[in-house]
């Protein structure tokens, strides 16, 4: 009994090198594979089949090394614009975690489905950088799942969401929390808020154009550099009286609904100062990087040294042409001069909390 039991001890011990040596020898192919795989090429190639436009890596490629999350680090990943209306996507190191390690060294033709989680480090968008961008992804033929998108600013706010694509129809939604966007400009600072609800349908290339749904958006305080808005939108002499290198004006709120169908965005605006209430509305083309708005300052103080007269918003978002529209000066000023203007009731809109989440431009917006 006694030298049987040895021996089985003496067979489980070199069972367990065995599967060392095996465990070992596959991790090694693992590694092997993610340097020498052309993934730059297999990344740019597939993408630009699936959504018309390549995801380029610059940088190196290099394995992650944590047996339990095997994976591939690409360092400086872009999906440049190729045209007018494109938005630049990019990552300083994006980390692919494999959840099927099997999956990897398998003939391209054997994969069957496949679990990703993937993080990108300094997230941009047109190359502002917006956070850390992780989402969980479960892929399946023509089936793509994202069961968790988060976005994070690194100041406890960000956005939280899921997607899917059936190979036909598409969905999106999430709510962003506390974001601050000032991420978005050096001249902002504030947090925002904002629900998005958005369907499509199509191959990929067409879930632009017939891209449908909500998205409603709302700021609270916060500042602006300068005092462009109070000068156009206010009292002439109060906001020359407070100019000076430094100066910022004071945002009490901001909200924006905009209703989606066909890749065309109906746009609602306000912007709330202790000065001027700016109204906005207009279209956004989603897909051609395009729009047309026209914002209306509305003083909450007559002057007769105002500045509020109306602009229109056109052309690409990238270089936006902004023209001033001529036939409401006459009738601004008139009213003025006969006093019938009332910015007491504007202020007094402004004066409710109404139901929206203790936001009353968001308030006025809704019609509360």
């Amino acid at each position: 009994m006694g030298l049987f039991l040895q021996y089985m001890l003496m067979m489980a011990a070199r069972l367990f090198i065995l599967l060392l040596v095996l465990a070992g020898g596959v991790y090694a192919a693992l590694l092997l594979f993610v340097n020498f795989y052309d993934w730059k090429g297999a990344i740019a190639e597939n993408s630009a089949a699936v959504l018309g436009q390549p995801i380029i890596v610059n940088g190196a490629v290099t394995p992650s090394l944590s047996p339990r999350r095997p994976g591939v680090i690409f360092y400086d990943v872009e999906m440049p614009a190729q045209y007018e209306g494109d938005i630049e996507l990019g990552a300083r190191r994006v980390t692919v975690i494999l959840r099927d390690i099997w999956g990897v060294v398998r003939p391209r033709g054997w994969l069957k489905s496949l679990r990703l989680d993937i993080e990108a480090r300094d997230f941009s968008v047109a190359q502002q950088k917006l956070g850390q961008l992780d989402i969980s992804l479960f892929m399946r033929g023509s089936y793509l799942r994202a069961d968790s998108v988060t976005l994070t600013d690194g100041e406890g706010g960000g956005f939280t969401g899921q997607a899917k694509y059936s190979g036909k129809n598409f969905t999106f939604g999430g709510d962003v929390t506390q974001y601050d966007y000032g991420l978005f400009s050096e001249d902002l600072t504030g947090k925002v808020n904002a629900r998005i609800d958005l369907a499509s349908y199509g191959a990929p290339h067409e879930l632009g154009e017939n891209l449908s749904g909500r998205i409603v958006v709302s700021a609270g305080e916060g500042t602006i550099a300068g005092n462009m808005i109070d000068l156009w939108g206010g009292d002439f002499m109060t906001a020359l009286a407070a100019s000076g290198e430094g100066t910022l004006t004071a945002l009490s709120c901001a909200a924006g609904i905009f209703e989606i169908t066909g890749g065309i965005a109906q746009s609602r605006t306000v912007l709330d100062t202790e000065n001027v209430v700016i109204e906005g509305r207009g279209t956004i083309d989603l897909l051609r990087g395009r729009l047309d708005l026209e914002f209306h300052p509305k003083p909450k103080k007559t002057s007769a040294l105002t500045m509020a007269t109306p602009v229109r918003m056109r052309g690409s978002w990238h270089a936006p042409v902004v023209t001033p529209m001529a036939s409401s000066v006459a009738t601004k000023i008139g009213s003025l001069l006969l006093g019938a203007s009332n910015p007491a009731a504007l202020a007094l809109a402004f004066s409710a909390q109404g139901h929206s989440g203790g936001n009353p431009c968001l308030a006025l917006l809704e019609g509360e």
